[in-house]
């Protein structure tokens, strides 16, 4: 081999070291840069969300008292009207709680979720004792 060719492995060796150092500070900046940007989604997404929350929250709270004025004349008065719509909406709270509860279950069964959540939980727990 030539003077000039091993001279030039060494050197090519340092380069590419060097690239590839350069190469993963490139990779950890565009990781960096995804994750604020997601979080930012995140977050926008949470504050939209509480916005709905509350507005919704008011326009059921106006749905509520326009209900109980709308059946005090029929009933008998304010306070037999509130106890219906009282009522309605405690039945319409635990219908809309047992499809939501069902909802999750199947979503978590479906993925195998709850027997891992079970053999983790177990593992934790009997390291713990």
């Amino acid at each position: 081999m030539d003077h000039a060719a091993q001279s030039s492995i060494p050197d090519i060796l340092r380069r590419i070291a060097s690239d590839g150092g350069a190469w993963v500070e490139a990779e950890i900046r565009l990781a960096k840069a995804n994750a604020r940007f997601a979080v930012r989604g995140v977050v926008l997404a949470g504050i939209t969300a509480a916005l709905g929350l509350v507005f919704a929250a008011t326009a059921i709270a106006v749905l509520v008292a326009a209900s109980v004025l709308a059946l005090a004349p029929i009933v008998g008065g304010f306070v037999n009207a509130a106890l219906v719509v009282a009522a309605v909406s405690i039945i319409l709270a635990a219908i809309l709680l047992l499809v939501a509860v069902r909802g999750f279950r199947k979503a978590v069964d479906g993925h195998g979720l709850s027997r891992r959540w079970r053999k983790v939980s177990a593992r934790i727990f009997s390291d713990a004792l």
